[in-house]
């Protein structure tokens, strides 16, 4: 798989919402296997995290703590989009493990 997400343990709460329809916070690490992630809609999809819509993403953090990267939803929720590129445009991240932060709907 060109991304995954490990989830670290202890790191899931949900918050907010009637019936269990509230927000679900997660923390992990995102890996990616080949630089062809998180500038295209749909690269790193919100399923990743099994989560069916995005609703925050924390900065990205590379594992040498030397790299970060802005994330954020993309517009409708439904993947995460990573920011820094040329003249503010959207970029994929280099190959390698990053710690996140995502909330989201499950």
């Amino acid at each position: 798989m060109a991304v995954s997400f490990a989830q670290n343990v202890g790191s899931a709460f949900e918050y907010g919402g009637p019936n269990s329809k509230g927000r679900l916070h997660l923390e992990g690490i995102l890996t990616t296997t080949t630089a062809a992630h998180g500038a295209a809609k749909g690269s790193i999809p919100a399923s990743t995290f099994g989560l069916s819509k995005l609703t925050s993403v924390s900065t990205i953090v590379h594992s040498t703590d030397i790299l970060q990267y802005p994330g954020s939803p993309c517009y409708d929720g439904t993947s995460l989009q990573v920011g820094g590129g040329a003249a503010n445009a959207t970029m994929n991240l280099p190959v390698g493990s990053y710690f996140v932060i995502v909330e989201g709907v499950k």
